[in-house]
């Protein structure tokens, strides 16, 4: 045997103790399930002198898992406008007002004071023909007119006495007592020629009595106006409008009072006077009337001229 083989002898023999060695040494772990258990558990073969065994050891502690929570994150708070429903509102339309009438016409009048044959009913008689009303002085004169309950006011018209020579200072008044009165309108600076006037209220206005006061009449009008020194009168006056309850008036239907000095009653050829109704036609009529008498009396007059002398007596 050389050398080399003793060698290579020794280093064979020196691997095989370490095998050894090793192997008495080494411990085999790690999870396992045992047959029956249904369980998994951590486990240990060790090698003590050369008897190996199975024993169960306590594993390293797991980390805990982190879990992580899905955590909602609140948003902007939206609130959601749901319509509460509230009492049912109905809207009852204002029914326009009932078509005017003459509330004033034949109803029974008070005054401050009238002229012989100038009394004040001829105010509120639907004529202009049978007269007027006259005052017995210069300033504060009054009319007023009962319309028996109490109405609903839309307009005063006004047919004033020489309205195209004086300016009429005036106001209008409403009462429902004829003890407190409420002015309705104000004309007591007027300074322009009356003629026919028509004072028109947009909301009417409730009274039973109407009462105008001419304060005073003016003259010298384009220069320096100054206070006449003349009876204020109304031709006739007109209160127009409707009942409470919104009833319209019925058209009048008053009788027609006969003239005595030969003059014609429109109203006996239909005229109203109401203010509304064209009363054209009527008045025509009337004249033509007029005419045809005039006419005839002209033809008897000249048919009384040719007669005999005798015949007319001495």
């Amino acid at each position: 045997m050389n050398l080399t083989h003793l060698l290579r002898l020794i280093a064979i023999a020196v691997a095989i103790a370490l095998v050894i060695i090793f192997f008495s040494a080494c411990a085999v772990g790690g999870d396992a399930t045992l047959p029956g258990s249904g369980e998994t558990r951590a486990y240990e073969v060790k090698n003590d002198s050369n008897t190996w065994s199975l024993k169960e050891v306590t594993p390293w502690p797991q980390p805990t898992p982190t879990v992580t929570e899905s955590v909602p994150v609140p948003g902007p708070t939206v609130t959601e406008s749901v319509p509460v429903p509230g009492p049912t509102v109905t809207v009852t339309p204002t029914p326009p007002a009932p078509p005017p009438g003459v509330l004033s016409q034949g109803s029974p009048t008070r005054s401050s004071g009238f002229s012989f044959g100038y009394d004040s009913f001829k105010a509120v008689d639907g004529s202009t023909q049978t007269g007027l009303w006259r005052g017995v002085a210069y300033t504060n004169q009054w009319l007023a007119v009962d319309l028996g309950a109490v109405y609903n006011i839309q307009r005063v018209w006004l047919d004033f006495r020489s309205d195209t020579t004086y300016a009429y200072q005036f106001k209008v008044e409403g009462s429902n007592d004829y003890a407190t009165w409420t002015l309705f309108s104000d004309r007591t600076s007027n300074l322009a020629l009356a003629g026919t006037t028509t004072l028109s209220y947009s909301t009417a206005k409730q009274a039973r009595y109407i009462r105008v006061t001419i304060t005073r009449l003016m003259t010298n009008l384009t220069t320096t106006p100054t206070q006449a020194s003349f009876y204020p009168g109304i031709w006739e006056m007109q209160v127009v409008g409707y009942q409470l309850d919104g009833t319209p008036i019925a058209a009048l239907d008053l009788p027609v009072v006969p003239v005595s000095n030969g003059l014609y009653n429109v109203k006996e050829f239909g005229a109203v006077g109401d203010g509304y109704r064209d009363d054209t036609q009527p008045i025509e009529d009337a004249m033509a009337k007029c005419a045809e008498d005039i006419e005839a009396d002209a033809q008897a007059l000249a048919a009384l001229l040719t007669l005999p002398v005798f015949l007319l007596g001495t």
